[in-house]
């Protein structure tokens, strides 16, 4: 059934709409800045779902989209590695990608907690900032040649996140 939008709150655990701990606010609790178009608010989701829930429900859509093109891809060289590999390379295989699994998701959990903390955009910026140290190291500490067109490209992008971070500063210092 829809839910009445002018009855309590969608994500709150009382399903009538009545904080059980008034004294207690999560992030999710907040109202957005009503000032800050770039806020994103995963409560605001047209299906009515939480973020969560609905990473949860495509999770297996993805799945099935993608295991045909990783069999045709795969199969081959994955035999091939299975053909020379030994039983404690498997488990120290499985492990790695166990391992992987759990990093990608909660990566993905952490930057749903940013975007509903700042916004989308703050994350892209600090996504961009990333790239640019990614970047920076690979020409100091690997000795990768920098052409006078990626020299200029770094320095557009730095002064763009600088001038982000001070606009963003200056609009939190008037409140």
């Amino acid at each position: 059934p829809p839910r009445d939008p002018t009855r309590g709150h969608p994500y709150r655990a009382d399903p009538e709409g009545g904080d059980p701990d008034p004294g207690h606010a999560t992030p999710l609790d907040r109202d957005p800045d009503p000032a800050d178009p770039t806020r994103a608010d995963p409560r605001q989701h047209p299906s009515g779902m939480h973020p969560l829930q609905l990473m949860q429900a495509t999770s297996p859509w993805g799945l099935l989209l993608l295991v045909p093109a990783a069999l045709y891809f795969e199969t081959h060289p994955l035999l091939r590695y299975l053909a020379l590999c030994t039983s404690p390379d498997l488990v120290s295989a499985g492990f790695l990608v166990s391992i992987g699994g759990c990093l990608a998701s909660f990566l993905l959990v952490a930057e749903l907690q940013v975007v509903s903390l700042s916004s989308g955009l703050s994350l892209s910026i600090a996504g961009i900032f990333k790239e640019l140290l990614t970047i920076l190291s690979s020409a100091l500490l690997l000795g990768d040649s920098l052409t006078p067109f990626n020299v200029c490209g770094l320095l557009l992008c730095t002064v763009g996140i600088a001038l982000y971070t001070q606009m963003k500063l200056r609009r939190d210092a008037d409140g």
